[in-house]
């Protein structure tokens, strides 16, 4: 029976054809997230992809050891020569966190991210569907969160001395007590000021820039809810960044998006938004 059956199942495979080529057969091994290429912190890094070649994915991680403002930016030095490319931001378990498409005008994408959790690891995937070779530089800064703040130091002061003895003094001699008059009533509280409006805090979690790089479209997670319209003015490292003031374009509860007429590379450091409440 089992020789009869040979050719038969030989016969088989041949009218189904050869089993077509991985898609990313010549990738090098970095075509999958278990075999992710390492990237360090304040390290630039050069890699290509070329999807003619049968290099179509290229997998990066970044072991993050301390808490702070993470910024991951991958640049591709001629990205027109990419059909159908994408940039994608992935957490340790794989799970997308942002993704980018590939524009042919455009050849700076970055991730900025809070990191809360510490250590912490996170992935990048650069993808082409079509296309030749095109090379990319990706590198990672992370300003660390600041301190917590020493506890308060209280002094301890001595105890008071004792006091002495009181002067036994004579009997006074009884007199008729007079009655005084009632005192005037106080004077009416003075009126209580209003309150000016508020301020809301909040933190840059992302940092998208224009095609021409001369702006920037930033989106916050505020402590509060603001409206629509309402001014702010970006925050580095505590204080203003000069230049940095801006209107709410969009307000959805707490998250917020708004347009800052400065370039890419002015945002560096701890970015937080200050935000006029209501």
């Amino acid at each position: 029976m089992t020789r009869r059956l040979l050719p038969l199942l030989n016969l088989l495979l041949c009218a189904c054809g050869a089993v077509a080529p991985s898609l990313d057969e010549h990738s090098g091994g970095d075509a999958n997230r278990p075999e992710a290429l390492g990237v360090f912190i304040d390290r630039t890094v050069t890699d290509q992809i070329s999807p003619e070649e049968g290099d179509h994915t290229d997998w990066k991680y970044l072991d993050v050891l301390d808490k702070g403002q993470l910024r991951w930016k991958i640049a591709i030095n001629q990205p027109e020569r990419l059909q159908g490319g994408e940039i994608s931001f992935h957490d340790e378990f794989g799970e997308t966190l942002e993704r980018r498409l590939i524009s042919k005008n455009q050849t700076s994408y970055v991730f900025a991210w809070e990191v809360k959790k510490a250590p912490s690891k996170f992935f990048i995937r650069v993808f082409g569907q079509e296309g030749v070779k095109a090379v990319y530089s990706t590198g990672a800064t992370l300003a660390l969160a600041a301190p917590p703040p020493p506890p308060p130091v209280v002094a301890v002061a001595p105890p008071p001395p004792p006091e002495p003895e009181p002067t036994p003094q004579p009997r006074k001699r009884y007199t008729k007590r007079t009655v005084k008059p009632p005192p005037p009533p106080p004077p009416p509280p003075e009126p209580t000021p209003t309150a000016g409006p508020t301020v809301v805090d909040g933190l840059i979690v992302r940092v998208t820039p224009s095609d021409d790089n001369t702006s920037v479209t930033i989106s916050a997670r505020l402590k509060g809810k603001v409206r629509k319209g309402a001014s702010g003015q970006v925050m580095r490292n505590g204080k203003p960044l000069p230049g940095g003031a801006f209107r709410v374009s969009n307000a959805r509860g707490r998250n917020v998006d708004a347009k800052v007429n400065l370039p890419e590379g002015r945002f560096t450091g701890r970015l937080t938004v200050q935000v006029q409440g209501d």
